[in-house]
């Protein structure tokens, strides 16, 4: 039996996955990677939020999102945003997923 990593299979069904977020600690404007598979490109729509903060800094590669911690930003979830785009026509094309990464705590909150 051949054991597939969690990499592999969200590339063969083209869905978005976390592997890491790191730090995860830091202070507000702590830069933040959040890193695994099929995010996209960064397109209206596609955010990373710290709590219910959309962070405005960010930069938006495929395997890779980096983002600044927001002003007044709590300890919290992090969930990235992002489009998907499907090839087959079961699901018509698109649709947006939501992956809640681990918890980012703020220093001092």
């Amino acid at each position: 039996m051949i054991r597939e990593s969690a990499l592999d299979i969200a590339r063969q069904h083209d869905g978005s996955l976390v592997l890491s977020l790191s730090p995860k600690c830091g202070s507000v404007e702590t830069w933040v990677t959040i890193k695994g598979a099929n995010f996209g490109k960064h397109e209206e729509g596609n955010e990373v939020r710290f709590g219910d903060i959309v962070a405005t800094e960010v930069e938006w590669e495929p395997t890779r999102i980096r983002a600044r911690v927001p002003q007044n930003t709590d300890t919290g979830a992090v969930v990235v945003t992002a489009k998907v785009v499907v090839p087959d026509n079961e699901t018509g094309g698109n649709f947006t997923m939501q992956l809640t990464c681990p918890r980012f705590t703020v220093k001092g909150k």
